[in-house]
C-alpha cells in the first residue's frame, strides 16, 4: 500500500514537473478522501432506496399469494407459513387458517404427524406480526385483542397436541409456533 503511494507521488511528480512533494502529497489525499465521502454517500443513498423498496413489498405482500400453504404429503400433514418478506410474521388471517386445519390433522387419521416450515431463506417465523397489531391497537380496531387470543389458543393447540408436531428452523426463529 505504501509503496503503491510513493509511486503515485513520484508519477504525479513527473507529471506536473515538480519536486514540491507536500503539495502533491495533500492533492492526492483529499482525492482519496473526496472519492470516500462520494463512496459512503451513494451507499447510504442506496440504502434508504433498498429500504423503501421492501417497505412496499412489504405491504403488497400479502395480496399476491396465500399466506399459509396447507398440504398432506403422505400421511404428513405439510403447513408452510409463507409470508417470506414479513420474515413470515404471524398475524390473525394466518392464526385462523392454521387452528381449523390442525384440529382436523389431529382427529384425522390419515394423518400421522404435521410438519411446519417457513418459506425463504432468512426466516421460520419472526413470531407475531407486531406491525398489524400495533396498528391496530393505535386505530381501536379490536385486531389486537383477537390476535392475541386467537394466537395464545393456537399456541395451547400446538403444545397440547396428541400427534407428532415437527418445526423446521431455518433462521430468524422466534414465537411459539
Amino acid at each position: 500500500m505504501q509503496q503503491c503511494f510513493f509511486s503515485v507521488i513520484s508519477i504525479a511528480a513527473k507529471k506536473y514537473n515538480t519536486h514540491n512533494y507536500t503539495i502533491l502529497y495533500i492533492k492526492i489525499i483529499w482525492l482519496y478522501v473526496l472519492q470516500i465521502v462520494i463512496f459512503i454517500m451513494y451507499f447510504f443513498r442506496l440504502r434508504s432506496i433498498c429500504g423503501l423498496q421492501r417497505l412496499q413489498a412489504h405491504m403488497m405482500s400479502s395480496a399476491s399469494a396465500p399466506e399459509v400453504l396447507l398440504e398432506k404429503v403422505g400421511r404428513a400433514g405439510v403447513i408452510t407459513l409463507n409470508r417470506p418478506k414479513a420474515l413470515n410474521a404471524l398475524n390473525l388471517t394466518m392464526t385462523r387458517l392454521l387452528y381449523p386445519q390442525l384440529k382436523e390433522w389431529e382427529t384425522d387419521e390419515q394423518t400421522d404427524i404435521v410438519i411446519i416450515k417457513g418459506a425463504g431463506e432468512r426466516a421460520f417465523c419472526a413470531g407475531g406480526d407486531i406491525i398489524g397489531v400495533t396498528e391496530a391497537g393505535k386505530s381501536g380496531d379490536p385486531l389486537a385483542q383477537d390476535f392475541v387470543h386467537e394466537e395464545y389458543v393456537l399456541n395451547n393447540t400446538i403444545g397440547m397436541y396428541k400427534k407428532p408436531y415437527i418445526a423446521l428452523f431455518d433462521g430468524i426463529t422466534m414465537g411459539g409456533l
